[in-house]
Formats: structure tokens, C-alpha cells, sequence
């Protein structure tokens, strides 16, 4: 009996304490990145809701028009590369956050979230993918990095969200 309470307790705490694939986590620190095996993986942008945060259409948590949707490449070159424009800071690291799909055109890439360019990242997605997603706050942004030597291009979609009400 006291195997199996254990054994209950243990599956408990694991199914908690994991993130599953395909929903978007009610906390969003640590920032992370999520590889997807397909599209119908990854989890709904449209019906995301993030509590204590407000998404406005095609601006960024500074309130500054943006786009939410582009692309990247990635050279082959073992370097991590960034979006270009992408509005993170080094101040306030709750007063936003973003959700972020993905998809590579030329194969699988590690994607991963990071605090600069020229900085390692810091969540290193579990494997290289050709679909992904990634949430993270204000002081953090997406990188993508080839898995080989070939040159990928890397499109995306991101929300951004800003503290309030």
C-alpha cells in the first residue's frame, strides 16, 4: 500500500511539474523552447489567453507598432541567429511576454531563448525540428540556429502581450 501511495505521489508530481506538448503553460518563466513533430502539434495562438497580460493586434508589449509574423535564416555556421527588430530589453522582465510559432523550410534547426546576440541561449529546445514554438518575457528572445550545414529559412508568427489589466 505504501508502494503504491508512493508510486501515486511520484506520477503526481511528474504530471504537474512537466509541460505537455501542444498547450501553452499557465506560467511562463523560465522562458522555453518547445520542438513539434507537425503543425496540428503546436499549441492554439488564436485562442491563447495570458492571464495578468493584454495582447494589442500588431504591437509589441512597448506599445509600438510591430509585425507579428516573418522570417529568418539560418547559414549552417554553428552560430544562433535572432529576429531582427525583435523588442526585448534588460529591464522589467515581467512587463511582457510573447508566444511564438515557427516552421523551418529546409529541414530541422534548433531553436532555443536567449538574452542577446553573441550570448549563449539559455533553453535549448530538446531536438532539432522542422515545427516549434517558444514563450518567453520581455528580456529574452527567440534564436535559431541550423542543425548541419544547411542554409534554412525559418518562418514565424509571434504575440506579444503586455502587463495589465
Amino acid at each position: 500500500m505504501k508502494l503504491l501511495a508512493g508510486l501515486l505521489g511520484t506520477t503526481l508530481l511528474l504530471a504537474v511539474s512537466v509541460h505537455a506538448a501542444g498547450k501553452w503553460p499557465r506560467e511562463f518563466y523560465p522562458p522555453r523552447a518547445y520542438p513539434a513533430n507537425s503543425k496540428e502539434d503546436l499549441p492554439s495562438l488564436r485562442s491563447a489567453v495570458v492571464d495578468g497580460y493584454i495582447r494589442t493586434q500588431g504591437y509589441s508589449w512597448w506599445g509600438k507598432p510591430i509585425n507579428e509574423t516573418g522570417q529568418l535564416r539560418t547559414y549552417g555556421n554553428d552560430k544562433w541567429e535572432q529576429i531582427y527588430g525583435f523588442p526585448s530589453s534588460m529591464n522589467g522582465c515581467h512587463n511582457g511576454v510573447f508566444l511564438m510559432h515557427w516552421r523551418s523550410s529546409g529541414g530541422p534547426v534548433l531553436s532555443a531563448v536567449g538574452y542577446g546576440y553573441g550570448n549563449e541561449p539559455e533553453n535549448i529546445a530538446s531536438r532539432p525540428a522542422s515545427y516549434g514554438y517558444i514563450y518567453g518575457n520581455n528580456c529574452v528572445q527567440p534564436l535559431f540556429k541550423s542543425d548541419g550545414n544547411h542554409i534554412n529559412n525559418v518562418a514565424y508568427r509571434v504575440y506579444y502581450y503586455k502587463f495589465g489589466i
